[in-house]
């Protein structure tokens, strides 16, 4: 007998996947653990998002988010309950991550650019030329592994009501906010509408722009990629 049945969501505005777990009416209550697995459905490979304790059968009952996907991509997630050691029949969830929007986040908060967006990714790669005097061509050189990619973004950056409506009463505080997470000097992740994402600092100082119509102005900064993207980033609700 089963022992919870689970849902999940796409969640655009929040650049998320919602998985919401329900304790099966009349199930097995013995579990002392639960693990949540994931995996792209282009691979084969599970990453494990979390485990945590169930003191009783009302711990079988549970939501998350999970962050740190990538649009265009589906993902299948196991969750899995415990008995001591022991896996359970783990519970399959698919989900197609869709968003339109560009998403820069880090442990304080989320931020949104969803009109007139758009970004720049440069691969870095240095090298340095040696000119032979006996060749007519330049002999390139490289003594670094640096293989990382730095860029820029521009946009828009606002909240949406419940309603998916823009919510214009907050746009200016968001933006105020944004501006002030990008400048708190934390790593964040940044991901992109067609399915990019990096793990960045950003560069300098963050901008403002202003523009002829109010709250058109849109927020560009600058940015450099420092290490590999994570691939968990559960908050449990």
């Amino acid at each position: 007998m089963a022992y919870l049945t689970a849902i999940g969501t796409n969640q655009p505005l929040l650049g998320a996947i919602k998985i919401e777990s329900t304790k099966a009416v009349g199930g097995q209550t013995d579990a002392t653990s639960v693990r949540v697995k994931r995996r792209d459905m282009s691979g084969a490979v599970w990453t494990t998002l979390a485990t945590f304790n169930v003191a009783n059968v009302d711990g079988l009952t549970f939501s998350f988010l999970d962050k740190n996907v990538l649009t265009g991509r589906t993902y299948r997630y196991a969750i899995t309950p415990v008995v001591g050691s022991t896996e359970q029949t783990a519970v399959n969830v698919n989900v197609a991550c869709l968003f339109n929007s560009i998403f820069i986040s880090d442990t304080s908060g989320d931020y949104m650019a969803s009109l007139n967006m758009a970004y720049k990714a440069n691969k870095n790669m240095p090298v340095s030329y040696v000119q032979p005097l006996s060749s007519k061509y330049p002999h390139a050189v490289r003594n670094s592994l640096a293989n990382y990619f730095s860029g820029n973004v521009e946009g828009i950056f606002i909240p949406f009501t419940a309603d998916c409506l823009p919510d214009t009463t907050n746009m200016n505080t968001y933006k105020d906010s944004a501006i002030e997470m990008l400048s708190n000097g934390l790593v964040k992740t940044l991901r992109t509408y067609d399915g990019h994402g990096w793990l960045v600092n950003i560069d300098g100082e963050p901008s403002r722009n202003t523009d002829g119509f109010y709250n058109a102005d849109t927020i560009s900064f600058n940015w450099t990629e420092v290490g590999v993207f994570p691939t968990t980033g559960v908050v449990m609700l």
